[in-house]
């Protein structure tokens, strides 16, 4: 608050006790301020920088006791955003490995696994079943094949074992 305005709150309870209107007192207020020396001033300005710096003091002291959390919170901050940079480097680093990965053109002379004496009995009890049953779903059609596949006797099983290992057939 100016030094002005300290003079005027002081003056206008007394004026308005007079009875005058708002206007009239502060026309008087300002005319009074205009006409008194710096001497008069001076206990106004006094007392508005003792308020200043008790102000100042009391909003300093606040500061200081925020700073410490302020400091904290901005640490955690930066742990935060370090931790997700590295996080982002990871998975763009992962990303690449993968399409690297994919980019290797694979060997044309690679020998391939030969099918396996399950592959090619399921193979065939699929055609059957589906012969069987054409509306069947996978699920049920690969339960079905598993189950037969189970119930086969040892030496049917080691006919199909024979004609895996006979196979030209890649898988």
């Amino acid at each position: 608050m100016s030094t002005f305005f300290m003079f005027t709150n002081e003056r206008r309870s007394a004026q308005l006790a007079e009875r005058k209107s708002v206007s009239e007192v502060t026309k008087i207020t300002g005319e009074e301020w205009n006409n008194m020396t710096e001497k008069q001033k001076k206990p106004y300005e006094k007392q508005n920088k003792e308020k200043y710096l008790e102000e100042m003091e009391a909003y300093k002291q606040k500061k200081e006791e925020e700073s410490p959390n302020l400091k904290k919170q901005e640490d955690e901050m930066m742990k935060i955003h370090k931790q997700e940079a590295l996080q982002l480097l990871k998975k763009n680093e992962k990303t690449n490995n993968i399409i690297e990965k994919k980019k290797k053109i694979a060997d044309p002379n690679k020998l391939k696994k030969r099918a396996s004496s399950f592959f090619l009995f399921s193979k065939e009890a699929r055609k059957n079943l589906l012969e069987e049953r054409p509306k069947i779903n996978n699920s049920t059609l690969n339960a079905l094949i598993s189950v037969k596949w189970k119930e086969l006797s040892e030496e049917d099983k080691q006919t199909w074992n024979e004609k895996a290992a006979g196979a030209k057939e890649p898988r």
